[in-house]
């Protein structure tokens, strides 16, 4: 049957984003696929952050796949990239994973990362095949959300050219590295919130944390979903990064969300451990993939929440 690759259209979101859950629900082996994510999405607000970025695959008038990629300014990510189960090992995910890899090299990031599942060989050598290399382990962690209060130095931000100061410090992560297509799709499209850590004397930021929370989010009505942090590294990153996770807890408290979840490149090991201890547990393992191959900022000495989903 005759596949065709092209840009996703407003009017294809919602077969994109059925294909998306069910591949997803299918693959963990749940009793109802299509219950992944519960009420949360994920095609939705990628594709509000960067409509360019999503491409479907279509067969005979019907959406069979999707694939997605994400600008955060030097570096790019690759995925989720999902098929119908009808037509899994059928070469789809290669078709569509080539296409997206073409638009990242176009757009010229040093590098670009995604992430997959070990256990499974099929995909591991999928990327292999198209240069990325395994990398760190990823751990996905959540914790129930309890009362708590907002330190004193955190605040919403709400005016998106705040998304310059976020910018500042996320360069002092990796460098280029730029989240500020998120910020705006969080504060423009109502998919949650991002919160700002001040530094004391009012010199600048000390870190952020966009928070994805409510039906249709990349976190759910019941979950708030730390999509991306950072804090400047540096003598005082432990504490930023602490303060920062207080008031990540503490919004999730205020909106009603059951749990918090975060994402962690375990090379960060201070930032990893620093999860665990608030209580933080793992409930899905994975690993990070480069192209090229490399360390990224997957390193000791970095405190910086994203899982590359």
């Amino acid at each position: 049957m005759t596949v065709a690759i092209g840009p996703l259209a407003d009017s294809g979101i919602a077969a994109a984003e059925h294909v998306c859950r069910l591949a997803f629900g299918t693959f963990f082996g749940l009793a109802e696929p299509l219950s992944f994510r519960g009420d949360g999405a994920l095609v939705r607000p990628r594709f509000l952050a960067d409509p360019s970025g999503v491409l479907v695959a279509e067969s005979e008038d019907r959406v069979v796949g999707s694939g997605l990629v994400s600008n955060w300014g030097s570096v790019g990510l690759l995925g989720p990239l999902t098929v119908h189960p009808d037509r899994w090992s059928g070469g789809i995910g290669r078709l569509l994973a080539a296409a997206l890899l073409e638009l990242l090299d176009a757009r010229g990031h040093d590098f670009v990362g995604l992430l997959t599942h070990p256990h499974s060989v099929r995909h591991v050598r999928l990327y292999e095949s198209l240069g990325f290399e395994l990398q760190r382990p990823i751990a996905v962690l959540r914790r129930a959300v309890s009362p708590a209060a907002m330190p004193a130095r955190a605040r919403l931000l709400d005016d998106p050219t705040g998304s310059d100061a976020c910018r500042a410090v996320a360069d002092t992560v990796y460098p280029g590295l730029d989240h500020g297509r998120e910020i705006a799709a969080v504060l423009r499209h109502g998919l949650g919130e991002t919160v700002v850590l001040d530094r004391p004397g009012g010199d600048g930021l000390a870190g952020y944390a966009i928070c994805h929370h409510g039906a249709g989010s990349e976190g759910s009505s019941s979950l708030l979903f730390v999509k991306a942090a950072a804090v400047r590294p540096g003598p005082d990153a432990a504490a930023d990064f602490a303060d920062l996770l207080a008031a990540c807890e503490a919004r999730a408290a205020r909106r009603g969300a059951n749990t918090i979840a975060a994402g962690i490149n375990t090379g960060r090991r201070e930032a990893y451990r620093a999860l665990r201890e608030r209580g933080y547990r793992s409930f899905m393992n994975a690993v990070a993939m480069l192209r090229p191959a490399g360390e990224g900022y997957g390193r000791a000495g970095i405190h910086a929440i994203d899982d590359w989903r």
